[in-house]
């Protein structure tokens, strides 16, 4: 019983930690049938303003929770929710790529060890909605 605890333990670290450290992919043109560690990012063509892209974000139940290196990171919805991505608890991040551009990162706040294209969807979503708004 006590290695099978510890077995699971592992696994779970190990899990968490390749997520952590994968890189986030470019978003691409297709939503994928089958991603692992689903982390997505894309260049929005909006003019990185914090203060804007925070008011704009508000609308889509992001909340801002700090800045982290050149950019904003903000955050939605909750750790101990579902697994849609609609519920789980979200992280993005904005940062200024260029004076037009801006770059969206967008991953899991704990851990997501595939998906099925939500966060795919999510990512593209947000960056449309940045875009025409």
């Amino acid at each position: 019983m006590v290695v099978e605890i510890i077995s699971v333990i592992v696994i779970l670290a190990v899990i968490t930690i390749g997520y952590k450290v994968a890189p986030h992919r470019d978003l691409g043109k297709s939503k994928p049938f089958l991603a692992v560690f689903p982390k997505y990012k894309c260049l929005v063509s909006v003019t990185y303003n914090p203060d804007v892209l925070e008011s704009k974000l508000e609308e889509f139940g992001f909340k801002k929770v700090g800045e982290k290196g050149e950019g904003v990171k903000f955050t939605r919805g909750s750790v101990l929710g579902e697994l849609s991505v609609n519920l789980t608890k979200v992280d993005l991040h904005l940062s200024s790529a260029n004076s037009t551009k801006t770059c969206l990162l967008v991953n899991a706040s704990w851990v997501a060890a595939f998906d099925t294209g939500d966060h795919w969807i999510l990512t593209k979503e947000l960056a449309e909605k940045l875009e025409n708004a």
